[in-house]
């Protein structure tokens, strides 16, 4: 059977017997459903079989039609395919976004096949993912990348399809270098590093493209690997990229070169190599004519400097980041300048800052999905929490942002500042806890998703601040105390959620009860409620 699941149509070939001729077999009902469909609404499910990931109106004019389906009649065809469910609307997007189910998207393709159609159409889908990626790299270092990487995560399993016809074909795959060069950013963000070198390693196995692509794609594949502490290959690309980069006058291509040498002599701890290559990069160029390559210099000087000790240096170079980025409204590489300012405001001693840095470059980082970005934030809030002495806070910390790292595939020991800043929250935190209750936070903070992990780390330092108990005569443990009681929580429950033994939640409610004037802790909750309206 489960082999016979490839093909689902030959494995659900019988019924009963008594049943309708088109209800014995899934294809015999789908084909019969199909028979209804007039011939523009086959010829239209048919070619939109080839959007695996679903498609908007715009891709099937753009992608479907000729004279057999007009571009004017999309619309209509596309509400009547939806109306004899053979399409349905995606509830999740605001933007009117089409699916089919596969069993209904494989009929369609296998219809498609036979009518000898199906180079042409997926020739045509090529076309369009070429735009969507050339949009959003156009438009990426502005303020709309929340919609871009929405955008791009809706249609993955599109751009996958188009990868695998371009990269793999010889005469193609200088558009599918395009496109993964293109989407750099994008692969680090969501935590598809793997399948980006896989792309680029398959393109740059055929010799078509001109020198200057190709020069690129193996800068990006170094780029990569180092971020998965493959120096090696990381080693072998750069050099690939330096002998295809040499005879050229490029100033961008030698700028991918330049981020591609500075991130590899950060990974092997090289940090002077790194100042070195970034700094001769900025000099050179002209300021503001690539500002994506300028911003990603910039961040790796930034960290080059902060490894090296020279923090003064390190922060006016990630706040001339943070400016160059913010006044275009960019967010990832902004993010990025205001989480490598919290490394270097916690080494001189502002943990305020260095916490308000982290904190606000978690929140950019949420809407625009860069997981990577929310692991590092995740560890220098560790840290700062450890070095204030919450060490329950920095254990939970550390071990949502190991789960991250090995979603993504990436080892947090993998880059000297991630490392130093993780034996330093982790060192203070088992310094301040015994190696049980250590363990326990630390595997709370495992078992958060993404989301829960970006929401905790965000509202766990804010109790204080925003809660409805500030201003009363209770500590601020006794606050947070009394919130949990107010959401019905009992001691071995709020003993949990704090990581403290019950006997100590115990106490905190007998604390409460007594500068309260209270009885139970039911007038507690109910006082708590007051509160908050």
């Amino acid at each position: 059977m489960l082999t016979r699941l490839r093909d689902r149509y030959r494995l659900l070939s019988r019924g009963y017997v008594d049943t309708p001729d088109r209800q014995r077999s899934m294809e015999a009902s789908v084909a019969w459903s199909y028979d209804l469909c007039t011939r523009p609404e086959q010829l239209l499910w048919q070619r939109l079989s080839v959007f695996a990931a679903g498609f908007d109106l715009r891709d099937a004019e753009h992608a479907c039609t000729d004279a057999l389906v007009p571009r004017a009649e999309v619309m209509d065809l596309v509400a009547s395919l939806v109306d004899k469910s053979v399409l349905f609307r995606d509830p999740d997007e605001e933007v009117a976004h089409y699916r089919m189910l596969d069993t209904i998207r494989e009929y369609g393709a296998a219809r498609l096949l036979e009518e000898g159609g199906t180079a042409r159409w997926e020739e045509r889908q090529t076309l369009v993912g070429m735009e969507r990626v050339r949009e959003i790299a156009e438009r990426w270092m502005g303020p709309d990348q929340d919609e871009l990487v929405r955008l791009a995560r809706r249609n993955h399993d599109n751009l996958r399809g188009v990868l695998q016809r371009t990269c793999a074909t010889p005469d193609q795959a200088a558009t599918g270098l395009t496109m993964v060069v293109r989407l750099e950013h994008y692969w680090v963000m969501t935590g598809r590093i793997s399948e980006g070198v896989h792309w680029l390693t398959t393109g740059l196995r055929h010799e078509g493209a001109d020198p200057a692509l190709r020069a690129r794609a193996h800068a990006v594949a170094s780029y990569l690997s180092s971020l998965q502490a493959d120096l090696g290959t990381a080693a072998r690309h750069l050099d690939e990229a330096r002998a295809l980069g040499a005879g050229l006058d490029d100033v961008g291509v030698e700028g991918y070169l330049a981020f591609a040498d500075a991130g590899l002599a950060l990974f092997d701890g090289r940090p002077e190599r790194a100042v070195e290559t970034s700094a001769g990069w900025l000099r050179r160029a002209h300021a503001g004519c690539h500002l994506q390559i300028e911003s990603m210099l910039l961040l790796a000087q930034g960290l080059a400097l902060s490894a090296l000790g020279r923090l003064d240096e390190a922060v006016e170079v990630n706040q001339r980041l943070a400016q160059r980025t913010g006044a275009v409204g960019e967010r990832f590489l902004h993010s990025m300048a205001l989480w490598s300012l919290s490394l270097d405001l916690r080494e001189r001693g502002d943990l305020d800052a260095a916490d308000a840095h982290a904190t606000r470059a978690l929140e950019l980082k949420r809407p625009i999905g860069d997981e990577v970005g929310v692991a590092l934030c995740l560890e220098s809030l560790a840290a700062t929490a450890s070095v204030r002495r919450d060490p329950a806070r920095s254990a939970t910390l550390l071990g949502a942002a190991e789960r991250l790292w090995r979603r993504i595939g990436v080892t947090a020991l993998s880059a000297p500042y991630i490392a130093a800043q993780r034996e330093l929250g982790e060192r203070l935190a088992r310094g301040s806890l015994r190696d049980q209750l250590f363990e326990d936070a630390y595997r709370c903070g495992q078992a958060m998703s993404t989301a829960e992990a970006v929401r905790w780390a965000l509202t766990a330092d804010r109790a204080v601040a925003d809660d409805p108990l500030d201003g009363t005569r209770l500590t601020r443990r006794e606050r947070e105390i009394a919130l949990l009681i107010g959401e019905g929580l009992t001691n071995q429950q709020i003993a949990d959620r704090l990581v403290i033994s019950v006997r100590t939640a115990q106490g905190h409610v007998e604390k409460i009860l007594r500068k309260l004037e209270l009885a139970s802790r039911t007038q507690v909750a109910t006082w708590v409620v007051s509160r908050r309206a």
